[in-house]
């Protein structure tokens, strides 16, 4: 697993219940300032850049953060810097419990969906087997790698196929603060492991 240098100690009076434990994460997330989460982010990027510097690994869907999340900025700069090809997820109509991506570069052409994250508005769908890394973000996760999303399963639903199939691609990266780890996180058969978990 991809890890932050720093200890991650487990809470134990984080809340068992998935919705009091993400209403609770949240809050913790939005409550950093702004100094907070810019040292956060540059942390970040300096721990999971040896992780992504390999040639091999050319085609990395990012997010750009919502409510608080782990900000990816200075890591899709350090991305762009280095040419690889970065892409955003993006809702389609075709598939609206779906996640598709489009490439994302500086000057790209974006709008907000309906959750009112930005997206890219232009460009060619990539399917998700086509990434090489996915950095998805988390609410909270354990080390076993089980992972609690914003509730809306779309991350569940796009790569739902990882869970029966042999094949390397994408490999998916689970991103959240180092203090969004609790013990042990309660997992349903439908919730979608991931392979790793990058932290500040």
């Amino acid at each position: 697993m991809v890890a932050s240098n720093e200890p991650m100690t487990p809470d134990s009076n984080h809340p068992t219940d998935k919705k009091a434990l993400r209403a609770l994460m949240r809050r913790r997330r939005r409550a950093l300032s702004l100094a907070e989460r810019t040292a956060a982010a540059e942390r970040f990027q300096q721990q999971i850049w040896p992780s992504l510097q390999h040639t091999r690994c050319q085609r990395v869907a990012v997010y750009l953060a919502f409510d608080g999340e782990l900000d990816l900025m200075p890591l899709i700069r350090r991305l762009w810097a280095n040419n690889k090809k970065v892409y955003l997820p993006v809702v389609t109509r075709l598939a609206p419990q779906r996640l598709w991506f489009r490439r994302y570069a500086q000057n790209t052409p974006m709008k907000r969906n309906r959750f009112g994250i930005p997206e890219p508005i232009s460009g060619a769908v990539l399917a998700s087997r086509q990434l090489d890394v996915v950095l998805l973000p988390l609410t909270a996760f354990d080390r076993q790698g089980n992972r609690l999303g914003m509730g809306g399963g779309f991350y569940d639903r796009t790569f739902a196929y990882r869970r029966h199939s042999l094949a390397s691609r994408p490999r998916l990266i689970g991103v959240g603060y180092h203090w969004q780890q609790i013990e042990t996180l309660a997992c349903e058969p439908h919730d979608l492991p991931v392979q790793g978990i990058a932290t500040d």
